[in-house]
């Protein structure tokens, strides 16, 4: 998920139409929403608006990604940790779920890959939300146990996409300050990888 938003902040600035910011866990979102609005420059009284209305710069909604999977007729949609919430929610409200017709042009994914449970959903997401032609570009943290990034690189052709680039970032001084330290996510780093993918 985009975690506290800072990726498609960063894409806003830049220059993107605009950009949707998705997570599955209420925590996040709830997180997301206070730094989008103080980032956001209006006076916008905070509302079911405050998530993103059509025109807003940034959006916010919640998606699973196991709910890209495809699935029979009639299967409901998967149970999930994230569904529950602890979340004491204000005037704005729960947030939107992301429609199941949202495409994009640009998917922009950071630390997105803990767990081998997760390459399935992630890559089907992948293929679901890129519009033909779009692009995905994505960090991975390659953590001790690197089969679950190989399975994930296996898995790209399998959902209609394709591998433009993959290669090695290198990991700056605070990184590795990190990476020493009891921080969960990225205490057993090893690498940091970049990847770049189409759909056609």
């Amino acid at each position: 998920g985009a975690g506290v938003g800072l990726c498609g902040m960063v894409a806003s600035l830049l220059g993107a139409r605009q950009v949707v910011l998705t997570d599955c866990s209420y925590d996040s979102l709830q997180g997301m929403l206070a730094n989008v609005v103080r980032n956001r420059h209006d006076n916008r009284v905070l509302s079911s608006a405050s998530w993103g209305v059509d025109g807003d710069l940034v959006c916010i909604q919640r998606h699973l990604w196991e709910n890209d999977i495809v699935r029979s007729p009639g299967r409901p949609l998967p149970q999930h940790w994230s569904s529950a919430t602890s979340c004491t929610w204000g005037p704005e409200g729960m947030p939107p779920n992301l429609p199941v017709d949202s495409v994009f042009d640009v998917v922009i994914g950071s630390d997105l890959l803990y767990f081998a449970s997760q390459i399935t959903p992630l890559l089907s997401t992948l293929s679901t939300r890129m519009k033909p032609g779009g692009r995905a570009l994505l960090t991975v943290c390659v953590r001790r146990n690197r089969a679950v990034y190989e399975s994930f690189l296996l898995g790209i052709s399998q959902v209609a996409l394709t591998l433009v680039n993959e290669e090695a970032i290198a990991i700056d001084d605070l990184d590795l300050v990190h990476a020493a330290s009891n921080v969960s996510e990225t205490r057993h780093a090893q690498e940091l990888r970049l990847v770049h993918l189409t759909k056609s």
